[in-house]
């Protein structure tokens, strides 16, 4: 059931669903007849195809029949699919035409995080493929400028602590092996690997040989590290030393803009991509290489017509994800070159097996700049970007 060998080790690859909209398991069946099938065939025509799916709270609850699950399981086999992880970050709603900071709802705070995260543990669980290890993406506990403090952390030990029991008895009980990982994210409760290995060590896990560690980890999004100016390669060793579990690698590029004051044009390009459906933060760096973040590009525009940027500014990044394969946009720019090197080093530190292309983004690119990254439609897109990531992973 593996993908891609790289240096004789099996590979994961897949792209996220949560680039389709569908909010239904109909849905979702016909997004992978419409879209995947496609893709499949074009990138492992000789093999089964590895599926990241999204699923919103209402279908990982129905899936959690065993009547509707071995029905899902049915059109997938035939199909020549599988699915070994999940995207369970968005609750719901997630092409809503406006969904922005909602994006972090319910918090770990809130008890339905949790019970969403089981549904979606059991759902998995039911899919799995015998002797793989599933992964599920999770929120990096809630989103700071909503009032997440000391109490909404203490719950949300309590209700991570409490999945890892679960998933933890669900191993011994069936050997079925399953890891959430939280997904740092700029302006989030945890922005930076950094700060999720520090918050798992030393407010959720009992020390170290605590064997929640087993199930509980972190989802490194490499466009959320790079928006955050993080050392890629550090952010890996990080873990390493940390003892924390990766549970999976979603490639993912950000949208960068150097010496941003430099040319009006480009900047009026960019704005274009302020866009009302999604959160795009903003990361200014300055000569002196201290950072100013904004929460979104809205508040980075206001604060630039009003003067109230920092001085010297020499990059900026804002968390629009764009095609993986896109590189430089006629002045504007990407971090491709810094998640080339990086998947290079991810695929070879044995952290993980699990790689994820997630370009949710792709429906509100502007057409103009879309058209320029050379992708006019999202399936060939879709393919575009799988055969990068299978590239630049060596496989």
């Amino acid at each position: 059931m593996t993908a891609l060998t790289v240096n004789s080790s099996p590979v994961l690859l897949t792209y996220c669903s949560n680039v389709h909209p569908g909010e239904t398991l109909e849905s979702i069946c016909d997004t992978l007849d419409r879209f995947t099938v496609k893709i499949r065939s074009g990138i492992f025509p000789d093999r089964p195809m590895g599926l990241g799916l999204w699923l919103p709270a209402a279908v990982a609850a129905r899936l959690r029949d065993e009547k509707a699950r071995a029905g899902f399981r049915e059109f997938l086999a035939r199909r020549e699919l599988f699915v070994f992880t999940l995207n369970a970050f968005p609750y719901g709603g997630f092409h809503e035409r406006r969904v922005k900071q909602h994006v972090f709802e319910p918090s770990w705070a809130d008890r339905r995080r949790l019970q969403y995260t089981l549904h979606c543990a059991d759902a998995l669980a039911g899919l799995l493929p015998e002797g793989l290890t599933g992964s599920i993406s999770s929120l990096p506990l809630g989103h700071a400028a909503a009032g997440y403090g000391r109490e909404q952390q203490k719950a949300a030990v309590r209700h991570l602590r409490e999945l890892g029991e679960s998933l933890q008895e669900r191993f011994r009980r069936t050997g079925v092996s399953i890891v959430v990982g939280l997904e740092p994210e700029p302006t989030a409760a945890l922005e930076t690997i950094q700060q999720g290995v520090e918050f798992l060590n030393e407010a959720v896990f009992d020390g170290e040989d605590d064997p929640l560690r087993q199930s509980i980890g972190l989802c490194l999004d490499a466009c959320h590290e790079s928006v955050m100016h993080q050392d890629l390669e550090l952010s890996l060793a990080r873990i390493r030393e940390g003892g924390v579990r990766l549970a999976k690698i979603q490639i993912t590029s950000a949208l960068e803009l150097m010496q941003p004051l430099h040319d009006r044009l480009l900047l009026e390009r960019l704005k274009s991509f302020d866009e009302g459906r999604y959160l795009h933060q903003v990361v200014v760096k300055d000569a002196r290489g201290g950072l100013t973040l904004y929460p979104d590009l809205e508040p980075f525009f206001s604060a630039l017509e009003s003067g109230r940027l920092p001085a010297d500014p020499v990059s900026l990044r804002t968390h629009f994800h764009v095609p993986v394969f896109a590189r430089s946009l006629d002045g504007l720019t990407t971090t491709r070159p810094e998640l080339e090197r990086f998947l290079k080093l991810a695929v070879t530190s044995g952290l993980t097996d699990q790689f994820e292309v997630e370009t949710y983004t792709f429906g509100v690119i502007p057409d103009r700049e879309r058209s320029g990254m050379g992708a006019l439609d999202l399936g060939s897109a879709l393919i575009r970007e799988l055969r990068f990531a299978r590239d630049s992973l060596g496989g």
